[in-house]
């Protein structure tokens, strides 16, 4: 991403942290994201969220789909007012089986952040769609050991789908 904009002198913060929920993030939003006032926002969220449902049947700290939306919509809003351009984008599970129970959930979950990105008028970036297009050509073995942390050329996947999206919103 910054070596393909050199002259804009981009500054990229990961501020997410392994494991984290929808509900983990909204306790650190105000401190770890908005005291930084940044120009562009990146909101990536909702992978574990359904994940936890199937590896943590047990777990009491489950994100169901009406508490992820309420959650997500709440970051949006508070968002909307401090922060410059704020862009979605979709959680992914790599997996082609459209009846895989996770799959079937993470696509709902995705479906949320994309109606989200509408009502609040933020572009939306389809991780789903652009891992799909990779595994149609390739195995799952090529970018992840399990289909949820990916190597970097998912990383590439996922920056190349970002410019691909705001690159006409540059200056």
């Amino acid at each position: 991403m910054i070596s393909s904009y050199p002259q804009l002198n981009l500054t990229l913060l990961n501020l997410g942290c392994n494991g984290h929920r929808i509900t983990d993030l909204k306790h650190r939003w105000q401190r770890d994201v908005l005291d930084l006032k940044p120009d562009w926002l990146i909101i990536l969220i909702g992978i574990n969220d359904v994940w936890r449902q199937f590896d943590r049947l047990n777990d009491r700290n489950q994100v169901n789909i009406n508490n992820f939306e309420e959650t997500y919509r709440s970051i949006i809003a508070e968002s909307k007012t401090d922060s410059g351009q704020i862009v979605l984008m979709s959680p992914y599970y790599l997996e082609l089986n459209l009846d895989d129970p996770m799959r079937i959930k993470m696509d709902q979950y995705s479906q949320i952040v994309e109606r989200l990105s509408i009502e609040y008028q933020c572009p939306f970036i389809n991780l789903q769609k652009a891992f799909d297009h990779f595994l149609s050509s390739r195995t799952v073995e090529s970018i992840s050991s399990d289909k949820i942390h990916i190597s970097k050329v998912g990383h590439t996947i996922i920056a190349q789908s970002f410019l691909k999206t705001i690159e006409s919103r540059l200056p």
